[in-house]
């Protein structure tokens, strides 16, 4: 049964949860998250220092309004008339004249224990008017700071008694108070105003996060998109690469991945493809000779000997592919110090034992070179065994072994008939023919092939050269004295 198709509202579900959980959008979210905390903070902390200091401003105001009123009562003139004062009432209405009071603030005096006067300006409220207050405040004995709580909230308030001498019959007390709460409007005013500001800032922060990100984060879409284009079929898409930051270094080491793979998976199928076609002749001929095997003792020896022979072929085949195959892998070669003096030696001492031929060894060496041995050992072995293949018994092969202290240069010269130039870079391909369609010699075909993935691997070359005498077939191998080196610069 078909699955249903997907409505456009499950597909618009689909999208939000696709995006809420994209690295870009989760990027913009911190990002926003981020300034609103530092906002909040910032926000919380300015308030707190506005308030401290409006505390501190109403209570300088407060302290100002009292020290007037001390300054007119030590003068005890009064600056209408001239005339001193008699009575405390006379002297409290005086300063209440004199006073402007903001408009959070009011201005009141007691006198004998009641409200006697008041500020002209109407206040935000009338704590006048609060018994309990004025009871509180006609019995202090000196100067009082002090908070109240009234309609418009907190009230902040100075009172500070006065007593005239030559006025016996009344006791004043002049009150200054400061609506603070109204006072405080301000400062919240101009926090919600910082606020507004914060969070259209954290909006442009978002955007401009979600834009950055979008171009950070863009190498790393191209690198899944194409991901999600590579198959075993097709390992060409590659990862557009721009800028040099650690994405780009990400997108770059994908494509050397890929790189990697798709070798792998060309070496894979080169193999598959040449062991398929390259082993069907010798499968064929075994089968054959099993399906026909004859009751004659020495007519089955025979078919024996030659069943063994093919088996033994493939088997040699089967490596020499193998050995290919790995060829591309970084552990195919294992450089390290050796001395060349010494490898001079040893190869000397195996390829005598190859075949019954007039070796000759020529050039001095010393010193060391970084090489895998035995990957080298092996290379000139496999020239020096296809030298053997193509001469008799007796016909001189000269190894010539020379360094000029960052090349090292193995040189096998044979007096056979020699190679035509125009198969000379053919025969290092796999399973390679020249235009006189003869095999390098009875072995896999794949010699020369492995020499040259050994000369590759060390960063060197292998070449079919003219000889100097203009006789016979002349191969040099050169490879870099420090093969480790040369890898790490590549």
């Amino acid at each position: 049964m078909a699955a249903p198709a997907p409505t456009a509202r499950g597909r618009r579900a689909g999208g939000l949860r696709s995006l809420l959980r994209s690295t870009r959008a989760r990027t913009a979210a911190v990002q926003v998250l981020l300034v609103l905390v530092a906002l909040a903070i910032s926000v919380a902390v300015s308030r707190e220092l506005l308030l401290n200091r409006l505390d501190q401003r109403i209570d300088r105001q407060l302290l100002n309004e009292a020290d007037e009123l001390r300054a007119l009562a030590a003068d005890g003139v009064d600056p209408a008339t001239g005339v001193r004062f008699a009575e405390v009432d006379a002297l409290l209405r005086t300063q209440l004249s004199r006073s402007v009071p903001d408009r959070s603030e009011t201005q009141f005096s007691i006198v004998d224990g009641r409200v006697d006067a008041r500020s002209a300006q109407t206040p935000p409220a009338r704590i006048d008017t609060d018994d309990a207050l004025v009871s509180r405040l006609a019995t202090i004995s000196g100067p009082v700071l002090g908070s109240t709580q009234s309609t418009q909230g907190s009230v902040r308030y100075a009172a500070v008694p006065v007593v005239l001498p030559g006025d016996r019959k009344a006791t004043g007390v002049y009150v200054v108070a400061v609506f603070r709460d109204v006072e405080a409007q301000e400062v919240d005013d101009a926090v919600r105003v910082l606020a507004l500001v914060g969070l259209a800032a954290a909006l442009v922060a978002g955007l401009l996060a979600w834009v950055l990100a979008g171009r950070v984060l863009a190498p790393l879409d191209r690198l899944s998109a194409t991901s999600r284009r590579v198959s075993d079929k097709d390992l060409t898409e590659r990862v557009e690469v721009t800028g040099s930051d650690d994405i780009s270094d990400v997108a770059r080491a994908f494509n050397a991945m890929l790189d990697r793979l798709e070798l792998a998976f060309a070496e894979q199928r080169r193999f598959a493809d040449d062991a398929g076609h390259e082993l069907r002749t010798p499968l064929t001929i075994v089968r054959g000779h099993v399906e026909l095997m004859s009751d004659d003792p020495q007519v089955r020896a025979t078919q024996r000997a030659v069943v063994l022979d093919e088996i033994d072929r493939m088997s040699v085949m089967v490596d020499d592919l193998l050995t290919l195959t790995r060829s591309g892998q970084p552990e195919f070669v294992r450089p390290s110090d050796v001395d060349l003096e010494v490898l001079q030696a040893e190869l000397a001492a195996k390829v005598t034992q190859l075949a019954d031929r007039d070796w000759r060894f020529t050039g001095s060496v010393d010193g060391a070179a970084r090489i895998d041995r035995h990957r080298v050992t092996q290379a000139v072995l496999q020239l020096a065994q296809n030298a053997t293949q193509h001469t008799e018994p007796g016909d001189r092969i000269e190894v010539g072994t020379t360094s000029d202290g960052s090349m090292l240069r193995i040189a096998v010269h044979d007096s056979g008939p020699g190679v035509p130039v125009e198969d000379r870079e053919l025969l290092f391909d796999r399973f390679a023919r020249g235009h006189d369609s003869r095999r390098l010699g009875p072995g896999s075909g794949l010699g020369l092939s492995i020499v040259r993935a050994i000369a590759v691997a060390h960063h060197g070359t292998v070449a079919f050269e003219e000889p100097e005498d203009g006789r016979g077939a002349l191969v040099v191998l050169t490879l870099p004295v420090d093969a480790g080196e040369s890898e790490e610069r590549s």
